[in-house]
């Protein structure tokens, strides 16, 4: 069971959850940045293993990506198709902004953005402090679906 993720192969999160020993798939999702796969154990002879997404994804925003997303858009296209996704737990992965972090728009704009998506929007929202916790958010989560699922 692994995510499939958009980000490069070389850096970025893919790289952390894979020095975590976390099985990445890149691929192009259609919504979200991380979507669980499970993949068939013993797939027919001559057939490819079966692949079944899981009903959690994942966006993952920094906080300048957050306030360039709201200021051109972004956010609210993709608030709205991750609850149109048809999946049960789309969720908000927000990186809080590093001490002296340029941003698009004001620590406090960004707060109220990430309690409106989860009042308002009814979108989860999990907050860490940078790239390498959100990987270490992610491999907990994909291990407590690898053992629901797996």
């Amino acid at each position: 069971m692994s995510p499939g993720c958009p980000r490069s192969p070389s850096g970025g999160i893919p790289a952390l959850l894979r020095a975590r020993g976390v099985p990445v798939l890149l691929r192009r999702l259609h919504v979200g940045d991380f979507l669980w796969v499970a993949r068939e154990k013993d797939p027919p002879t001559g057939h490819a293993p079966r692949e079944l997404a899981l009903d959690v994804v994942v966006e993952r925003k920094s906080a300048a990506d957050l306030g360039n997303s709201i200021r051109d858009g972004r956010y609210r296209e993709q608030k709205f198709r991750l609850r149109c996704s048809g999946l049960r737990c789309p969720l908000f992965l927000l990186e809080e902004p590093g001490p002296g972090e340029p941003l698009a728009l004001p620590r406090r704009s960004l707060r109220q953005a990430a309690a409106s998506t989860q009042v308002v929007d009814g979108l989860l929202v999990v907050r860490t402090r940078d790239p390498q916790d959100s990987a270490a958010y992610l491999g907990v989560l994909g291990e407590q679906l690898r053992r629901r699922f797996g």
